[in-house]
C-alpha cells in the first residue's frame, strides 16, 4: 500500500507487506501520534489572545475562518479538556480528496492505548503503553516494535494553544480553532498548525485537521466518546 501524501502533519499509511504477518508500523504510527492521542499528556498553560494564525484549512480546502479570539474562548476549551481527561473512546479517519485511506478505533486509558487500524491492506491491532508498542495482524500473533512509543499528541497539544478562537457557523455545537505547535502534535518542523476542536455541552467531541499539498486536500478527524474498556492497557505479550 503505498503511503498517502495528507500534507504538513505527515500521516503515512502503514505498509503492510502480508496480511497475515509481516509489517511496518513506523508510519502507522505517526498517525496515532498526530490524530489519536494514543500516548501523554501535558499541563495547562495560558493561550495569548491575539489574532490567530491560521495555517490549517476546511473541509473545502479553504483557510480556517475564526472570530477574534477571547480569554471565554480558551477558558471554555480547557475546562473542556478537564472534562475529557485521560479516557476515552476515538474514532479516527484519515482522507485524502474525500476518500478514506486509513481509520483506527480504540480507547486511550490513561497513558497507553489500544487500537484496531484498517485500510485496504488489512487490519491491525495495536496495543501502546509508556514502556513499548506491539502490533498483530488480522489472524496473526503479536510483536514488539521497534519503534519509541508515541510522546506527542493533540490532545495534550490542545493543552498548550497559542491561540484559541471561535469558528463561526458550526456545523454542530460551538467549534474552536486551537493554533498549536507542529512539535507539540510530534512532527518535524518549527511552525504551527489549526486543530478544529468541536464541543457540544460542553463535552469535546470531535478534532479535526485539514490541509491542501500539492493540490490535495488531506484531513485527520477523531471523533470522541466515552471509553469502552476503562481496564489499564498492558503488553499482550
Amino acid at each position: 500500500m503505498t503511503p498517502a501524501p495528507v500534507g504538513r502533519v505527515a500521516v503515512a499509511v502503514a505498509t503492510m507487506t502480508d496480511r497475515r504477518g509481516r509489517l511496518i508500523a513506523a508510519a502507522a504510527a505517526g498517525l496515532l501520534t498526530v490524530a489519536l492521542g494514543a500516548c501523554g499528556g501535558g499541563s495547562q498553560a495560558a493561550p495569548t489572545t491575539t489574532e490567530p494564525s491560521v495555517t490549517s484549512t476546511s473541509a473545502a480546502g479553504e483557510p480556517v475562518a475564526t472570530q477574534a479570539p477571547t480569554a471565554a474562548d480558551a477558558d471554555a476549551l480547557g475546562k473542556a479538556l478537564e472534562q475529557l481527561g485521560t479516557s476515552y473512546h476515538f474514532t479516527t479517519t484519515a482522507e485524502v480528496n474525500g476518500v478514506r485511506v486509513l481509520s483506527a478505533e480504540g480507547d486511550r486509558v490513561g497513558t497507553g492505548a489500544r487500537i484496531t487500524l484498517t485500510s485496504d491492506a488489512g487490519l491491525v491491532s495495536y496495543v501502546i503503553t509508556e514502556a513499548g508498542s506491539w502490533a498483530k495482524p488480522e489472524n496473526g500473533d503479536w510483536a514488539e516494535l521497534d519503534i519509541p512509543p508515541a510522546s506527542a499528541d493533540p490532545i495534550s497539544a490542545l493543552a498548550r494553544p497559542s491561540v484559541v478562537a471561535k469558528v463561526p457557523n458550526p456545523v454542530e455545537g460551538v467549534e474552536y480553532a486551537a493554533v498549536v505547535s507542529l512539535a507539540d502534535l510530534g512532527v518535524a518542523g518549527t511552525g504551527t498548525a489549526t486543530l478544529v476542536v468541536t464541543l457540544v455541552d460542553g463535552r469535546i467531541t470531535k478534532v479535526t485537521y485539514t490541509t491542501t499539498e500539492s493540490g490535495q486536500v488531506a484531513q485527520v478527524s477523531s471523533v470522541l466518546g466515552v471509553v469502552k474498556d476503562p481496564g489499564a492497557v498492558v503488553a499482550p505479550i
